[in-house]
């Protein structure tokens, strides 16, 4: 019963409080865990409408630009067109990941541009000094060019001549006055990254006006 008593009154001991301290560190850390879980998913569920906007905005600007392009003698052009950024004058006939709608000597330009942190940043051009990122953090984008028929126009096709010139005396393929549409693909990432909000892929279409 003294043993027992002297005991008592010693306190813990040296192992005793090592355990317990652990205890309370792993019952601290699982805590944290829980909780820095349910702020992410919480940012996660917030930032979904931001990257939904963002795409609607995407679509809307794009699908605007191809359908004021002009009539037939201002084809839609598969690269850069202007003052500053013209793909022409260094040879370029065709990007995947760019359009340019003509309306006269007017012109209006969708592009990729790599932002420097793995993600890119969809471009606006108006064909003379503006040449602004009007939606962050687009993965891909991808256009397609279809005839009145609905038969694709590949990249081969639309620069390999013969060539004509424009009223402002750029060269183009004859074949691009064959576009009447085109087919886009865009994908959009979330600020937080795909490990929280999955990236968001859609394809949608346009059609010029042809009068």
């Amino acid at each position: 019963m003294r043993r027992v008593q002297a005991r008592l009154n010693g306190g813990f001991t040296l192992v005793e409080l090592m355990v317990a301290a652990l205890l309370a560190s792993l019952v601290l850390g699982a805590s944290l865990m829980l909780i820095d879980a349910s702020q992410r998913a919480f940012q996660a569920q917030a930032d979904v409408p931001d990257v939904q906007q963002r795409l609607r905005a995407s679509i809307d600007m794009m699908t605007a630009g191809v359908r004021s392009a002009g009539g037939i003698d201002a084809p839609i052009r598969p690269y850069r067109v202007g003052t500053v950024r013209d793909d022409a004058s260094s040879g370029v006939f065709y990007r995947s990941d760019t359009v340019t709608a003509m309306s006269g000597t007017e012109s209006v330009t969708y592009w990729l541009r790599a932002d420097g942190a793995g993600t890119f940043d969809l471009m606006q051009y108006d064909g003379r000094a503006s040449d602004l990122p009007v939606i962050d953090h687009v993965v891909q984008l991808s256009i397609e060019y279809f005839a009145d028929d609905g038969v694709r126009l590949d990249a081969g096709v639309l620069q390999d001549g013969p060539w004509l010139h424009d009223v402002s005396g750029r060269l183009f393929d004859a074949d691009l006055m064959r576009i009447r549409s085109i087919g886009a693909r865009v994908v959009l990432r979330s600020v937080l990254g795909p490990r929280l909000v999955p990236d968001v892929e859609i394809r949608f279409g346009a059609a010029r006006r042809t009068t």
